[in-house]
């Protein structure tokens, strides 16, 4: 008897660990980078430190890695922008550009890419969420898309490599105006690897604009998934002490 209860206790827990979502895995290249008008890209990866750019790498505490950059980009003055992700478990939260502020007296809209390549796990019917939020001074336009290239192409911001999952506007007036908002989307089917870019731009219309903002992109697991696999976990460890008792 002892024998099939360990059996069935090993088969529970399999089942489990196979039905609890893996989606994303971890990235192999995570890079940052900045641009406005016709200004040579600022660029930062996780490889070479570039100037105005540092790259933290992960720890054994918070697991995230980090690239930071604070400088001009064309007519802008990026007081500061972080790009995170963690290489290790990046989910549900799979990038975020943190900490950005940004401001301007007329130059042409700045862009910032956030990508991640190298990502490997299911994509059919995978949720995608990005929130933003922050505030904003002048006449500014924002525009959010997030890139899925299943050619695994890194900053992939057009339809020539990848597809655009998720896109999200806003038209800003006044001085010190609030925005925030969320939206989802569901990935094209496919295993990769693959790679996704988060695409920021803002146009402060030829005037001056000031923005700050947080914007998160996440892959939250299926609920019915994590309480099937909770409950199988929960079976298995009743039938574990069953037979311990036996």
């Amino acid at each position: 008897m002892r024998g099939k209860y360990q059996v069935v206790l090993l088969a529970l827990f399999a089942m489990a660990l196979l039905i609890v979502p893996t989606a994303a895995r971890a990235g192999t290249n995570f890079g940052l980078t900045l641009s406005s008008g016709s200004t040579t890209d600022v660029v930062c990866d996780n490889n070479i430190d570039f100037t105005g750019c540092t790259h933290n790498s992960p720890d054994q505490l918070s697991q995230l890695d980090a690239l930071q950059f604070s400088g001009s980009v064309g007519g802008w003055n990026v007081q500061s922008t972080t790009g995170t992700t963690n290489p290790v478990l990046n989910l549900p939260e799979l990038m975020d550009m943190t900490n950005t502020s940004v401001s301007t007296n007329g130059a042409a809209p700045i862009t910032l890419l956030l990508t991640l390549t190298g990502l490997t796990g299911p994509l059919g019917n995978q949720l995608f969420i990005n929130s933003i939020g922050g505030t904003s001074t002048g006449n500014v336009a924002m525009s959010i898309n997030v890139w899925l290239s299943q050619a695994n192409t890194a900053f992939c911001a057009s339809g020539s490599c990848g597809t655009d999952v998720l896109s999200q506007s806003f038209n800003l007036t006044g001085v010190g105006t609030l925005f925030g908002n969320k939206t989802s989307g569901t990935a094209l089917t496919g295993s990769g690897p693959y790679s996704l870019t988060l695409a920021i731009t803002i146009d402060g219309h030829g005037s001056a604009a000031d923005v700050t903002f947080d914007d998160n992109l996440s892959i939250p697991e299926p609920a019915t998934l994590s309480v099937l696999g909770a409950g199988l976990l929960a079976l298995g460890t009743g039938l574990r002490k069953k037979l311990l008792r036996g």
